[in-house]
């Protein structure tokens, strides 16, 4: 519900999709994402929440989750820098404790990711560093899982719960409809605009 967007992010940040009600846009638009498409390899979140700010910015939004999904977070600072309980961001973490390597997949080559020097990425979850930074950022962190729960419960978020809105004074106007009592004074002209066997008929089904 609501509107939607996403940004792809490595070393740098891109918008795939700004704000928008269609969600099927976005689901097309995923199989085609892909690591290798980025410019700048690395992990730079912070450029990626910088850009989701100025989504909402541009779309006039004063309130919004940002949901990173991500294998990790090499800096706190990355994320911590932007709290603010408006734009909680949370986090769905995938991947493991123990850690391993990122495959690639694509038409050309089917590897593992590597990092600059060539030496092969690998890649560890930490929950409780995690759990840690989105309580600064009052958002929540769940690890994907095979159901919709971890979903579920990283949109439902109570750190809206606590914003005080504001009352506006706006005033609308109010419209009583009176128009079937203009209905009532036209009735007399249809009845009469009909042949008279059919007002005869009329008269039958009012007249007991």
């Amino acid at each position: 519900e609501g509107l939607t967007g996403l940004v792809a992010y490595a070393g740098d940040a891109h918008t795939v999709t700004p704000l928008t009600e269609d969600t099927n846009t976005i689901e097309n638009l995923l199989p085609s994402l892909n690591p290798e498409m980025m410019p700048v390899p690395g992990s730079n979140p912070a450029s990626a929440i910088e850009k989701s700010l100025q989504l909402f910015k541009n779309a006039g939004m004063e309130t919004g989750l940002i949901l990173i999904v991500s294998d990790g977070v090499e800096k706190a600072s990355d994320l911590t820098q932007f709290k603010n309980q408006k734009f909680p961001i949370s986090i769905l973490s995938l991947g493991s404790k123990q850690g391993g390597s990122i495959p690639l997949d694509s038409k050309y080559s089917s590897d593992i990711l590597k990092d600059q020097n060539g030496n092969v990425v690998i890649t560890k979850v930490a929950p409780k560093e995690l759990d840690a930074i989105t309580k600064i950022t009052f958002g929540r962190h769940r690890s994907a899982s095979l159901l919709n729960t971890d979903i579920i419960e990283l949109l439902d978020t109570p750190s809206f719960l606590g914003i005080e809105t504001e009352e506006t004074n706006l005033k609308a106007d109010v419209w009583h409809d009176l128009g079937f009592w203009l209905c009532l004074g036209m009735l007399p002209l249809v009845l009469f605009s009909f042949p008279r066997a059919i007002f005869s008929g009329l008269l039958l089904l009012v007249i007991p």
